[in-house]
């Protein structure tokens, strides 16, 4: 009867003598596991405890680069096909090694560092990384929160890549690993849209805007009002413009993934001419000074539009706040 046991251990790290600027110590161990009747292990190797990565977001991460010892050519091969005997579903993806682990994999993408629990979780505190709520687009992190695992979803629904411990890395159905996925939280890079040039939110008739969106992802797209027209739908930059000359009015803009979940949203454009108000005091008394703002008839903001100025037919005016106050 197939089966598998595995007895985890905390990663100890044993003081070693310096080697350059590094310090290098004796990693270890993992394992003893037992696989299908047969038990490799417990591995220990050499790592350079001083090591760093750098988050999207530029936050450093400590992490263990590997330095040297690792399985055998005899035993990775063993490992390999004692999991796939055990596991179905499973497609091979690369050898069983000390030399990086599912968190490494999975947050850094790196194939020489370990990175130990919690130390992935800066990641989404510094917020290079976003929860995702609905079903994960391809390339989404995955946190398992009954298990101490990562891994990567693929472009297959219902599918990870993930790196076991120091074994192989494979792809694998959701519930066939060693791994408990009974409670995953999903992590994409979050999705911010920008404009270029003069007010990119404002687009008069005849004119075009562009926009981009950050961390595009292959699936994604870009969504609009119907009064917007736009280039490059499923491109990280697109052109927009009005649909027609009637067009006029509150327009909005947004990045969705491909099941239609909205990441991003820009719903301050405006088309055509601006309309504005002017808010103020209605009753100023003789030798009082009001201040008096231009406001916009929709919730835009474009504090760029520089070519008003004010006037009044009976009121001395003070010389207004540079640029005017369009809010």
């Amino acid at each position: 009867m197939k089966s598998i046991k595995y007895i985890f251990s905390t990663i100890l790290l044993l003081l070693g003598a310096s080697y350059a600027s590094a310090q290098i110590v004796q990693a270890g161990p993992w394992g003893p596991i037992t696989v299908n009747g047969k038990t490799y292990g417990p591995l220990y190797w050499y790592v350079n405890a001083s090591a760093t990565v750098n988050t999207p977001n530029g936050n450093p991460v400590s992490v263990l680069q590997w330095y040297s010892d690792d399985w055998t050519t005899s035993q990775k091969n063993d490992l390999k096909n004692a999991y796939m005997n055990v596991y179905s579903g499973l497609t091979f993806e690369s050898e069983s090694t000390a030399k990086y682990n599912c968190h490494a994999y999975a947050w850094d993408g790196g194939t020489t560092i370990w990175m130990n629990q919690p130390n992935q979780a800066q990641y989404w505190i510094d917020y290079s990384y976003v929860k995702f709520t609905s079903t994960p687009p391809a390339g989404a992190k995955v946190r398992y929160l009954s298990s101490d695992h990562s891994a990567v979803t693929t472009s297959t629904a219902g599918e990870f890549s993930s790196k076991w411990g120091a074994g192989p890395q494979f792809k694998h159905p959701i519930n066939q690993s060693p791994f408990t996925a009974d409670s995953l939280e999903y992590y994409i890079r979050p999705v911010t849209i920008s404009g270029f040039g003069f007010d990119p939110n404002l687009i008069c008739q005849g004119s075009s805007k562009t926009f981009t969106a950050s961390n595009w992802q292959a699936g994604y797209y870009w969504d609009k009002s119907t009064n917007l027209s736009l280039s490059s739908p499923t491109s990280a930059t697109t052109t927009v413009s009005a649909a027609n000359f009637s067009s006029q009015g509150d327009a909005w803009l947004s990045v969705k993934e491909s099941s239609g979940v909205e990441l991003a949203k820009n719903n301050l454009i405006w088309i055509g001419e601006p309309s504005f108000y002017v808010s103020g005091n209605k009753f100023p008394m003789t030798g009082g000074y009001y201040p008096y703002y231009v406001l916009r008839n929709n919730n835009s903001m474009h504090s760029q539009i520089l070519q008003y100025d004010w006037q009044s037919t009976t009121l001395p005016l003070l010389p207004p706040r540079f640029p005017i106050p369009i809010l």
